[in-house]
């Protein structure tokens, strides 16, 4: 898999890609670029498909707006897993369960709705993406 850095504006966004998904490094630069609303989530999966289709020659098979839900949907989560393991003495059990969520959500996987796809969640995000007709944060 080559590693493909994408620049943002004061940060950058790294991931890897292969023919049908792409590898979001789920950082503290994607972080900073959503954060502070230097691009949308929308923004940044517009940039990954366009750089897919540079290497491939060919579109990668999920909507824009799937794709930005998606990468919403693993970077809040982690986050706020991080958050109440830091500011709360949850049980133990509770901290293997959030650290699982931070685990699952430190790389997200994208790929397309095919059979032998890695992504075992598209269908999830694709309906999403089809549900969300009202701006939403960070789109």
């Amino acid at each position: 898999m080559a590693r493909k850095t994408h620049y943002v504006p004061g940060t950058n966004i790294t991931f890897t890609m292969k023919p049908g998904s792409v590898h979001i490094d789920n950082d503290s630069y994607l972080r900073t670029v959503l954060d502070n609303e230097v691009m949308t989530g929308k923004e940044i999966a517009r940039e990954i498909k366009d750089i897919y289709y540079d290497v491939y020659g060919v579109n990668l098979d999920i909507s824009t707006k799937s794709l930005a839900i998606e990468i919403l949907g693993h970077v809040y989560p982690g986050e706020v897993a991080k958050f109440v393991k830091a500011e709360f003495d949850p049980p133990k059990w509770v901290i293997r369960e959030l650290d699982e969520i931070v685990r699952r959500t430190k790389v997200i996987d994208c790929g397309e709705n095919n059979e032998g796809s890695e992504d075992r969640n598209r269908k999830l995000f694709d309906t999403l993406g089809s549900m969300v007709t009202i701006p939403f944060p960070g789109m």
